[in-house]
């Protein structure tokens, strides 16, 4: 994902990492998932990716 995002900004475009934080991060989380179940593959990919360094 850094690689992406890194040619995204070296195209000029402005780039955004959304992180929730604060006391309801976790019930937020949970219904973004439930309203975007694509987005659950795209974190455990990106996690697994990260983890054992696979390109």
């Amino acid at each position: 994902m850094q690689k992406k995002l890194e040619m995204l900004m070296n195209d000029g475009n402005t780039v955004r990492v959304y992180l929730p934080y604060g006391d309801n991060w976790y019930d937020y989380s949970v219904r973004r998932l439930k309203e975007n179940p694509k987005m659950a593959g795209y974190i455990i990919k990106n996690l697994f990716l990260s983890i054992f360094r696979i390109k």
